[in-house]
């Protein structure tokens, strides 16, 4: 796990290395904004790593912070933090602008919303779902399933909403 970060350029076909994150993370979602800007969020920060060949962490250590690059800058910034720690959450830009923030073990969603640059709670998954997907549907609605036993389901932005069932 690094914090390092490299942008890459479809024309030229290479990679270049950029500054570095604020954060070593693994297993983090990033979610492009309308601003041009990236949204990094949650994940862990520390490597599992065997106690008898390497001492060190065994556990890692899931992240509540977040993280935003910006691409005229080449820097990444620290942001207001999510109100929980997520590990492989998933991050849709809904057509409002807001960013639906669920999952990564837990059963609450968040939204950051990039005009306040704050997180705040909205609705509940009906478990808590651990890699799941996140399909942002054309009526802009969004589509979560897999990362647990439960059905999947649909959140509804227009109220709040995660426990629609999918049909």
């Amino acid at each position: 796990m690094l914090d390092s970060a490299e942008l890459y350029d479809p024309i030229e076909g290479k990679f270049t290395a950029i500054a570095p994150m604020t954060a070593h993370r693994d297993r983090h979602a990033a979610v492009l904004l309308r601003d041009g800007r990236v949204l990094i969020v949650g994940g862990v920060d520390t490597v599992l790593v065997p106690m008898i060949v390497f001492p060190g962490p065994t556990m890692p250590s899931i992240l509540a912070s977040t993280e935003i690059f910006d691409p005229s800058k080449g820097t990444f910034g620290p942001a207001f933090p999510m109100a929980t720690a997520r590990d492989v959450p998933t991050a849709t830009l809904l057509i409002i602008g807001k960013v639906l923030v669920a999952g990564g073990g837990d059963d609450g969603a968040e939204l950051y919303d990039p005009r306040t640059k704050k997180f705040s709670a909205t609705g509940n998954l009906t478990e808590g779902r651990y890699g799941q997907t996140a399909t942002l549907l054309p009526d802009g609605r969004v589509l979560m399933a897999g990362g647990g036993d439960a059905v999947a389901e649909i959140y509804n932005p227009a109220i709040g909403n995660l426990r629609e069932p999918a049909r």
